[in-house]
């Protein structure tokens, strides 16, 4: 059996490093036959056999990444936990639940079989 064709959002925050390295570490029936590590920023490390992806999450082209990659599942981590000096509710706002929302809705154009979605009360205010 092929394993799934696995997508991370957020793949640079901490949490989103901590599933890409524990997915590329999986052998056999149980290894995603790809996994993409999308962020906002070039990853400081990159590992071997991961395909990388510069994306927001409030980008219209996630479609076309989703579609490039044959994307059947998505793990989505990215979203703004803890704000920036210089960040702003509007932001937040955009990128959490209309990024989030976006996401949502390539996942659905494209057939994507399963979303994981990470939450946390702080992501709530």
């Amino acid at each position: 059996m092929i394993g799934p064709r696995i997508l991370v959002t957020g793949a640079g925050g901490y949490l989103g490093r901590q599933v890409i390295a524990r997915l590329a570490a999986l052998e056999g029936p149980e290894a995603p036959a790809a996994i993409v590590a999308l962020d906002v920023r070039e990853p400081a490390a990159r590992l071997a056999g991961i395909g990388y992806e510069l994306a927001d999450i409030r980008s219209p082209d996630l479609a076309t990444i989703i579609r490039r990659h044959r994307i059947d599942v998505v793990v989505h981590l990215a979203s703004i936990v803890t704000p920036g000096r210089n960040s702003s509710r509007a932001f937040e706002y955009d990128v959490d639940v209309n990024g989030t929302r976006n996401l949502l809705e390539a996942c659905v154009a494209e057939g994507v079989r399963r979303i994981i979605v990470s939450s946390s009360g702080a992501a709530y205010g």
